[in-house]
C-alpha cells in the first residue's frame, strides 16, 4: 500500500486523488460482479485486507484529514469516505466483524457532523416500508414525478440549494461508474436524443430489481445500497445511514 504513512513519497493530495480513484473500482467490483466474491480464491479476504488498511487513513485524524482545508481536497475526503462505507454495504453480512465497531462508530460521527452542517439525506424514502410512504415527497436528487417535492418540501429543498456547494467535477467521476441503467428508461427512451446526452445519462438511472447478488448475501438482513448521489456530502451521509 503506497499510501501509507512512511510508505508514500509524494504529496497527501496525490495519494487521496490515487486512492479515491482505488476505491471507486473497488465499490464497482463488489457492485457488478459480485459472483467473483465465491469464484475467486481468497477475493474477499483481500478486499477486507485492503479496506482495513486504508479505512484509518480516511477516519477523523488519519492522514488526509489535513485535506479539509481546501474545497477540493474536502470533496475529494468525503468521496473516499464515502467509496469506503459504500464498499462496506456491498460486502456480504459479517464480511468485517473486527472491524464492525469501529465502522459503526465512523458512520454515527459522520451522521452528526453532516446533519449538524445541515446536510440532507436523500434516501430516506427508500428505508421506510410501502405502507409508510403516506406523502410521496423525495428530495431534489430522488425526485421522479411531479409533486414529489412541492410545498413546504420544495421550500426547504430551496433553502438548502441556496446554502449548498456546486458538484465538483471530480464527485461527478467519482460516481459516474458506480451508475446501472434503469432498465425501464433504456426501453422507453430508445431513439431519443436525451439518451446520448452525458449529463442526462448520468441522472437518469437507478438499480435494477432487488436481489441478492450472492448466496452470502443472503445472510442476514442485507439490502442493496441505492446509487450514489453526485454531491460527496449527501453521498457520505447516505452510505454512512445505510451501513
Amino acid at each position: 500500500m503506497a499510501v501509507l504513512p512512511g510508505v508514500s513519497k509524494l504529496s497527501t493530495s496525490h495519494d487521496l486523488m490515487c486512492m479515491e480513484a482505488m476505491l471507486s473500482s473497488v465499490v464497482c467490483f463488489l457492485k457488478f460482479c459480485p459472483t467473483l466474491l465465491l469464484a475467486v480464491p481468497d477475493a474477499l479476504t483481500r478486499l477486507t485486507a485492503i479496506l482495513e488498511k486504508i479505512f484509518p487513513l480516511i477516519s477523523s485524524g488519519g492522514r488526509f484529514e489535513s485535506e479539509k482545508n481546501t474545497a477540493v481536497g474536502k470533496s475529494r475526503l468525503s468521496s473516499a469516505r464515502a467509496s469506503v462505507m459504500e464498499a462496506y454495504s456491498w460486502l456480504p453480512p459479517g464480511s468485517f466483524p473486527m472491524s464492525a465497531d469501529r465502522i459503526f462508530s465512523f458512520a454515527v460521527a459522520q451522521i452528526q457532523e453532516l446533519t449538524e452542517n445541515d446536510v440532507l439525506c436523500s434516501i430516506l424514502d427508500a428505508l421506510v416500508s410501502r405502507e409508510d410512504k403516506l406523502i410521496d415527497a423525495h428530495s431534489v436528487e430522488r425526485a421522479v414525478n411531479p409533486g414529489q417535492i412541492g410545498g413546504s418540501v420544495a421550500l426547504d429543498n430551496n433553502i438548502s440549494l441556496r446554502s449548498s456547494d456546486v458538484v465538483h467535477h471530480n464527485e461527478r467521476e467519482a460516481i459516474l461508474h458506480l451508475l446501472a441503467w434503469r432498465k425501464k428508461l433504456r426501453t422507453r427512451m430508445q431513439g431519443d436524443d436525451s439518451c446520448l446526452s452525458p449529463i442526462l445519462g448520468a441522472y437518469l438511472r437507478e438499480g435494477d430489481e432487488k436481489c441478492s447478488p450472492t448466496p452470502l448475501h443472503e445472510v442476514g438482513r442485507w439490502r442493496e445500497p441505492l446509487d450514489p448521489i453526485g454531491t460527496s456530502k449527501v453521498r457520505l451521509l447516505d452510505c454512512c445511514i445505510h451501513v
